[in-house]
């Protein structure tokens, strides 16, 4: 071995780990894309409409609104998903240069923005309705008598 394959610095051994870390990298890049394909078509399912029934219903309308109503959910939450990924890969990068090697540290929290996003905004929904409600109770049977 010669001086040019040895590790002078810090810095050519982040390099070499990078090139051998890099077909991994690759491959759960990979592997979490094909899990994002079986949670969308698994979400994909869930609002198709069904095709027969023994009921009269109005299927040209529900499945506009069904269509409408799964393009909105996915608009709605791959802004925050996507946000989440971005936060993640620069938290990482960050971490990296200050820790010196690759770890998975509370940058992983990122991840759960859609999530955060989800509470949040059910939380701000109660609350905007109980303000216009006055605070006082919305059962059913209120509403019936």
């Amino acid at each position: 071995m010669d001086d040019k394959e040895k590790i002078q610095s810090f810095g050519d051994m982040v390099d070499a780990a990078e090139r051998l870390t890099k077909p991994w990298r690759i491959a759960l890049l990979v592997t979490n894309l094909l899990w994002a394909l079986v949670f969308a078509a698994f979400i994909l399912l869930a609002y198709l409409t069904p095709d027969t029934s023994y009921q009269y219903q109005d299927f040209e309308g529900q499945a506009r609104r069904s269509a409408a109503r799964l393009i909105l959910s996915v608009a709605k939450y791959s802004g925050p998903t996507l946000a989440g990924i971005i936060l993640f890969r620069a938290g990482a990068a960050y971490d990296l240069t200050v820790r010196g090697y690759s770890a998975v540290g509370g940058e992983a929290f990122a991840l759960f923005l859609p999530a955060f996003y989800a509470l949040l905004s059910g939380v701000g929904r109660g609350y905007v309705k109980d303000t216009k409600n006055g605070y006082l109770p919305d059962y059913k049977e209120d509403n019936e008598q």
